[in-house]
């Protein structure tokens, strides 16, 4: 299964790579971001919250720039519940495709699809 996913991360890097002399027509847009991690369900019963931090990069969008591709980063940490310093990290890439349902407009719904690969590492304090 780890082979499937990173073949396939792997397909859309190159896929936006073979179609990044179209970007010279777009623009290309990055971003940062942060936040809260909740854990939920039996992973939520075995950690406190945690945080989390991505980035991301688009380099290839349609002439209209209503289809974008992306590639994003992200890391995670959570410490377990149980008194310890004992952590779980997980680092992952993914590449996605979003399409904008409306254009021009300062609010856009949009659809996403999304492969990648996410790795769990759990370390003692």
């Amino acid at each position: 299964m780890r082979r499937l996913f990173a073949g396939a991360a792997l397909l859309v890097a190159t896929a936006s790579f073979a179609a990044a002399p179209a970007a010279a027509q777009s623009d290309m847009d990055f971003f940062v971001g942060g936040g809260l991690n909740l854990p939920s369900s039996d992973f939520g019963d075995a950690f406190k919250s945690g945080w989390v931090a991505n980035a991301g990069l688009s380099f290839f969008s349609t002439a209209e720039g209503r289809a974008k591709l992306w590639l994003e980063g992200l890391y995670t940490q959570n410490k377990f519940d149980d008194g310890t310093d004992d952590k779980s990290t997980i680092i992952g890439g993914l590449g996605s495709l979003t399409y904008n349902l409306t254009a021009g407009s300062t609010t856009t719904p949009y659809l996403i699809g999304s492969v990648g690969y996410l790795s769990q590492k759990t370390t003692d304090g």
